[in-house]
């Protein structure tokens, strides 16, 4: 019995020590890989490639938004919230701060810079406007309209209301456009500032929120560890066998 005790112990040892040591390391490599990436992010200008790298769905279209196309002056404790997602106005120079929704139409029944067919999210003034994120994602998209002066400023904020980004707008003036990111840190809150709305609205719309997908370079690493693990379990199968017949 004490044999086979010990021969017991030395044959878990020969069969799973070896498995330890790669999975360790595998381990080790994407905690290394996730605190290098940390409050990084991938912007992205066009939506059937920021749809190929994230899952995100539609969760804010501005149906339910009312009065449209007037202005909606909006008290800070009471903002406007759809699909998770809290919209406010911080401020609407020379105006009020207020929330308005601009219905499809064209430059000649709205005050944006080209046709829409999508309710916008804008404001009368300037366009200085909070989006804060109730469900943390990493992956967030919305569409996009500039007017011609300055591009919109964007700005990134973690849970923790720490910035982890900030990014002028690289589209076109007066045009419609698509903006998403995705980031290593869960987003609590995006910052939309543009100038000169009251001449002529910049604005969003289709808010998109969701994970991104894995990047490459993390599943195959992990995928490398378990392709180890599973070429070591095979080399060692046999030994072990005839370990435990001649013990027998």
């Amino acid at each position: 019995m004490k044999l086979s005790i010990t021969s017991f112990h030395l044959n878990w040892k020969s069969r799973y020590f070896p498995y330890v040591i790669p999975l360790m390391l595998a381990t080790l490599c994407l905690t290394i890989i996730a605190a290098r990436s940390q409050a990084a992010v991938i912007v992205y200008s066009d939506l059937p490639t920021f749809q190929a790298a994230t899952n995100t769905t539609v969760v804010a279209n501005f149906n339910a938004f009312t009065p449209k196309n007037a202005d909606v002056y909006i008290p800070p404790n009471a903002p406007y919230i759809e699909g998770g997602i809290t919209f406010s106005p911080v401020d609407s120079l020379p105006f009020a701060p207020n929330l308005y929704v601009e219905t499809p139409g064209t430059p000649a029944t709205t005050d944006l810079a080209v046709p829409n067919t999508e309710n916008v999210l804008t404001a009368s003034g300037n366009e200085h406007l909070d989006f804060t994120f109730a469900a943390s994602p990493t992956a967030v998209g919305f569409d996009t309209f500039t007017n011609g002066s300055t591009p919109p400023v964007i700005t990134i904020y973690d849970t923790s209301n720490d910035v982890v980004a900030t990014i002028n707008l690289s589209q076109a003036p007066d045009s419609q456009g698509f903006f998403g990111v995705t980031s290593t840190v869960p987003i609590g809150k995006m910052d939309w500032l543009a100038t000169n709305g009251q001449v002529v609205d910049t604005g969003v719309a289709d808010f998109r929120v969701g994970t991104a997908v894995p990047e490459p370079a993390s599943l195959a690493l992990f995928g490398l560890g378990a392709a180890r693990l599973l070429a070591r379990r095979r080399r060692g199968a046999s030994p072990t066998r005839s370990n435990a017949s001649h013990i027998l």
